[in-house]
C-alpha cells in the first residue's frame, strides 16, 4: 500500500497563511469595534472541531469545508481499518500488539493447519459519483449550475445497466461491455486488474517497477510505485480499467456485439477515456481520480477533494488459500465459524487502504490548494473599502484560522499514516 505526505504541502499553507494575514490585518482592525457591537463575532469553534463556516464566504469556505471533511473521513478510515484488524485479534485470543505474522500462526495453531494459510482477493472498487461532485462545486461557486454542470473521469465511468424491452442497454451515455475473468490472458478490451508489461508502455494505473519519466512515489528499493508520467515496465495495477498492452490478470472487458455477451459473461455499461486522452465526461460514478466541473481558482482543489473524499469502496470477495497439511486434524465446525468473520473483516481492511490512498490524495490536493485560496484574500482586500462590515469581518475570522489548518493537515494525515502501515503490514502477512 503506497502511502503520500502532504507536510512539504502544508509548509507551504502556513506560510499563505502568514501573508494572508498580513494582507487582512487593517480590515480586521479597522471592524473589530463595530462587528462586536453588531453581534458580528467569530465563531466559537473551526475546523478542527468540524466547523467549517469561518469567513461565510462560500469560495473561502469550500476550503475550510475541505479540511473538515479530510479531517473526518481520515477518522473514520482509521477505526475502518483498526476495528476488523482488533476483531481478529481477539478472537484468537491475541493481545493487541500481535502482528499479521503472529495472526497465521495462531490460526493454524488453533485450528490443526499444519500447510500453508492465505488470502487472495480482487482489487476493491471505489466510486466518486458525479453528483457529489457537482453539489462540491455549486456549493463552493456559485457560477455553477448542477442542472448542466459534469464532472471528467480519469478512469472508467460506470453507469448502471437497464434492462428495455428485453434488451440490455445503458442509463446514461455508456457502452455495453462482458467482462470475463482474465489469468495472464491478452485482452483486447479493457482490462481491470494487473497489466504485465515486459517491454516499455503508457499505465494509466499504479506503475510496479520501472518508470522512464517521472513517478509520483518510489518504494524503499527506488523502484516506482504510484502515478507514472511517461512509460513503465513491470506490472500496472489498473484497478479503474484501462488499456493493457501485455497480459492481463482480472477482468478483461469487451465492447458487447449487438448489445448482447455471452451467458458466462458479465454485463457491465462503462466509458473510458479514449486512446491518448486524460480522461472522459462522465455523470455516473467515476472509478479513478476526477476533473470537477470548470470553477474558480480557489475552488478546484477544495471541490476536487471533496467529491473524491466522498468515494464508496466495495469490500472485494475474500478466498482463503489454505493447504491444510497431511498431518492435519482440522476442527471444521469451529473454523468453518473464524472463517466466515475473518474474510469480512479482511475484506473490510483491503477496501479501508484503497480509501485510505484515495484520502492520502485529497489531502495533498488540499494542501497545494493554499496559495489560490490566499490569492482569493488578496482580491478582496485589493479595495477594503468596498468590504462590508460582514465580509471584512468574516476574512479576519478565516484568517486567524488559517494557521490551525495546518495543525489539523498534519494530525490527520499523521495518524491515516500510521494507521495504513499497521494495516498494510498486516494484510500482507496473509499473501
Amino acid at each position: 500500500m503506497k502511502k503520500l505526505s502532504i507536510f512539504s504541502a502544508v509548509t507551504i499553507l502556513a506560510a499563505a497563511a502568514t501573508s494572508a494575514m498580513t494582507g487582512c490585518e487593517a480590515a480586521k482592525n479597522a471592524a473589530a469595534a463595530g462587528a462586536e457591537q453588531c453581534g458580528l463575532k467569530c465563531p466559537v469553534t473551526g475546523v478542527a472541531e468540524g466547523n467549517a463556516n469561518i469567513s461565510g464566504v462560500p469560495n473561502i469556505d469550500g476550503f475550510f469545508d475541505a479540511v473538515v471533511n479530510y479531517n473526518a473521513t481520515a477518522n473514520v478510515v482509521v477505526d475502518g481499518l483498526t476495528a476488523p484488524m482488533t476483531r481478529i485479534k481477539a478472537r484468537l485470543g491475541l493481545s493487541a500488539d500481535k502482528t499479521g505474522a503472529d495472526v497465521v500462526a495462531a490460526v493454524k495453531a488453533q485450528y490443526g493447519i499444519t500447510g500453508s494459510f492465505k488470502v487472495a482477493y480482487a482489487p476493491p472498487k471505489c466510486q466518486v459519483s458525479a453528483q457529489a461532485t457537482v453539489e462540491a462545486a455549486a456549493k463552493c461557486d456559485a457560477t455553477v449550475k448542477p442542472a448542466t454542470a459534469t464532472m471528467k473521469c480519469e478512469g472508467r465511468c460506470e453507469a448502471d445497466v437497464t434492462v428495455k424491452g428485453g434488451k440490455v442497454g445503458c442509463d446514461v451515455d455508456a457502452d455495453v461491455h462482458c467482462s470475463a475473468p482474465s489469468i495472464s490472458a491478452a485482452c483486447t478490451g479493457s482490462c481491470k486488474g494487473a497489466c504485465t508489461l515486459t517491454a516499455e508502455a503508457a499505465c494509466s494505473g499504479t506503475c510496479q517497477g520501472t518508470c522512464t519519466g517521472t513517478c509520483d512515489v518510489k518504494d524503499a528499493s527506488g523502484n516506482c510505485a504510484g502515478k507514472c508520467d511517461g512509460t513503465c515496465k513491470g506490472t500496472c495495477q489498473m484497478n479503474a480499467g484501462g488499456t493493457c498492452s501485455g497480459t492481463c490478470d482480472g477482468d478483461c472487458a469487451v465492447q458487447a456485439t449487438g448489445g448482447s455477451c455471452d451467458a458466462s459473461a458479465k454485463v457491465e455499461c462503462f466509458a473510458e477515456p479514449p486512446s491518448g486522452e486524460a480522461n472522459v465526461q462522465c455523470n455516473a460514478k467515476c472509478e479513478g481520480g476526477v476533473t470537477p466541473p470548470e470553477v474558480k481558482a480557489e475552488c478546484q482543489g477544495s471541490v476536487k477533494a471533496n467529491a473524491e473524499l466522498k468515494a464508496e469502496c466495495t469490500p472485494p470477495t475474500v478466498d482463503i488459500v489454505m493447504d491444510a497439511g497431511a498431518t492435519a486434524t482440522v476442527n471444521a465446525t469451529a473454523y468453518a465459524a473464524f472463517e466466515e468473520s475473518f474474510r469480512a473483516d479482511i475484506g473490510a481492511m483491503v477496501a479501508g487502504l484503497q480509501r485510505a490512498d484515495i484520502a492520502l490524495r485529497a489531502g495533498a490536493t488540499i494542501s497545494a490548494s493554499a496559495e489560490g485560496v490566499a490569492t482569493a484574500f488578496n482580491k478582496y482586500l485589493e479595495d477594503p473599502s468596498k468590504l462590508d462590515l460582514k465580509v471584512s469581518v468574516g476574512l479576519g475570522c478565516a484568517v486567524d484560522e488559517l494557521p490551525k489548518v495546518a495543525a489539523t493537515l498534519t494530525t490527520a494525515t499523521t495518524g491515516l499514516t500510521n494507521s495504513v502501515t499497521a494495516a498494510g503490514s498486516f494484510v500482507a502477512a496473509f499473501k
